[in-house]
């Protein structure tokens, strides 16, 4: 218990100070080492998830645009707070640094407040990823999916694959639950 103590205060007296810092999830992937070749200027994100806290002051200046596929949330707000950890760690950019802090991100909201979403909103989603253009005539060059389901879906599955023959790479999470065995 005492090293986690530690970890928490370390983090704690970091942003206290007021110079910009990245969490270790970040500087474990050597990140930092990146930085004097590349912040990630050039990439547009598309992150499919429970939304982005479009008001967080570290993530709303790389923010491009977004969507909701949810019918009972149509701002891609986050209520949840998954989305909005999970864009954090890609582009934050301010008090504390994402991976790529200087990436844009394309927000699509697949999941709600709950966590939970449809195979139709995500396969939607993909779509709209797929298809959209920037006001500057930016496209997509990753998708993060940090989502998961109990099933396989046919019509996701085609639509990841267009995404994927488009030119555009797609991250997904690996899982939390296994598949039981």
């Amino acid at each position: 218990m005492r090293a986690f103590d530690h970890q928490i205060m370390g983090i704690f007296h970091s942003l206290a100070y007021p110079i910009p810092w990245s969490p270790p999830g970040v500087s474990l992937l050597a990140a930092r080492r990146m930085w004097a070749s590349t912040r990630g200027a050039e990439a547009v994100v598309g992150i499919l998830d429970t939304g982005i806290d479009y008001n967080h002051p570290d993530l709303k200046s790389n923010i491009l645009d977004g969507a909701s596929f949810i019918d009972e949330e149509p701002d891609y707000m986050d209520r949840n707070g998954h989305g909005t950890h999970v864009a954090g760690t890609i582009a934050a950019h301010g008090r504390i640094l994402g991976v790529a802090p200087s990436a844009r991100m394309l927000v699509v909201k697949v999941l709600d407040r709950h966590g939970s979403g449809t195979y139709q909103g995500i396969t939607a989603g993909l779509k709209y990823v797929r298809e959209w253009k920037g006001p500057q005539g930016q496209r997509v060059n990753v998708v993060n999916m940090s989502l998961g389901g109990p099933e396989p879906d046919k019509g996701m599955y085609d639509e990841i694959i267009r995404t994927i023959n488009s030119g555009i790479l797609i991250v997904c999470a690996a899982g939390n639950e296994g598949d039981g065995s």
